[in-house]
C-alpha cells in the first residue's frame, strides 16, 4: 500500500510586532502623535520619551528621525503652515473677485487656527516666529508661502497701486492673525461659545474688508 503524501504545512503568517513601523512611517507617526498632543495639553507637554513610549518603540528608534524635540515640534509648525498657506493661496485664486478673495483667504487662514488651537499657540509665539525663517527655507513651504502671498498681492493690486501693494498686504495679515487671536484666545468676551466667537469673528472679517477696500480705492 502507497505511502500517503505528507501534507504540506502552510508558512505561518508573521504578523508586524506592535511598534515596530516601515522606514519613514515611524516619523509620520511621530508627528501626528505629536500634533495630538499639542491640541489637548500644550506644546510643553511633548516629550520624546513620552511619544516613544505611546508608539511602543525605543528612544534611539525615534531620535533617528529627530534630532530632539525641538526639531519635532518645527515638523508640526510646518504641517500646520503648509494647510494654512495652501488654503489662503486656494481662496484667493479661485474667487470671483476682490472682495471675495480677500475674505476667503483671511477666512482660511482663521479657520485653521481656530481649529488647532495648539498649533496657533505654538507657531505664534516670539520664540517660534525667531526661528520661523529656518522653517521658510523648506522648499515645500516657501512655494507655498509665495504662492499664496502672490495670489494675494495680485488682487490687491486691482485696487492699489503695485507700490502699496505690500503695505496693504501687510494689513490684511495683521487682520487675518488679529481675528485668529481674539477668536482662539476668547478675548471676545460677550460672548459665550467658540462659535459665537468665530461668527463675531466673521462678521468683523468682513466689516474690515470692506473698510480697507473703501480706502484703497479712494487711494
Amino acid at each position: 500500500m502507497a505511502n500517503k503524501p505528507t501534507p504540506v504545512k502552510p508558512h505561518p503568517v508573521r504578523k508586524k510586532p506592535v511598534g515596530r513601523f516601515h522606514h519613514g512611517d515611524l516619523r509620520e507617526a511621530a508627528i501626528v502623535e505629536a500634533s495630538l498632543v499639542i491640541e489637548r495639553d500644550g506644546a510643553p507637554a511633548v516629550s520624546l520619551r513620552k511619544i516613544a513610549r505611546k508608539l511602543g518603540v525605543t528612544n534611539p528608534a525615534l531620535y533617528r528621525h529627530f534630532k530632539g524635540r525641538d526639531q519635532l515640534l518645527a515638523e508640526v509648525g510646518l504641517r500646520g503652515y503648509l494647510d494654512a498657506t495652501r488654503r489662503m493661496a486656494e481662496a484667493a485664486e479661485g474667487s470671483a473677485d476682490v472682495r471675495s478673495a480677500l475674505l476667503g483667504a483671511a477666512r482660511a487662514y482663521l479657520h485653521v487656527c481656530v481649529e488647532n488651537v495648539g498649533w496657533f499657540r505654538l507657531t505664534h509665539s516670539r520664540d517660534f516666529q525667531d526661528e520661523y525663517g529656518r522653517l521658510e527655507q523648506a522648499p515645500v513651504l516657501g512655494e507655498l508661502a509665495e504662492r499664496a502671498e502672490r495670489a494675494v498681492k495680485a488682487r490687491l493690486c486691482e485696487v492699489v497701486h503695485a507700490d502699496d501693494a505690500d503695505d496693504y498686504y501687510r494689513a490684511f495679515w495683521a487682520l487675518a492673525v488679529g481675528l485668529s487671536t481674539l477668536v482662539a484666545e476668547r478675548a471676545f468676551r460677550r460672548v459665550e461659545t467658540d462659535a459665537e466667537r468665530l461668527a463675531v469673528a466673521e462678521r468683523v472679517l468682513a466689516l474690515q474688508v470692506d473698510t480697507l477696500l473703501a480706502g484703497a480705492r479712494r487711494h
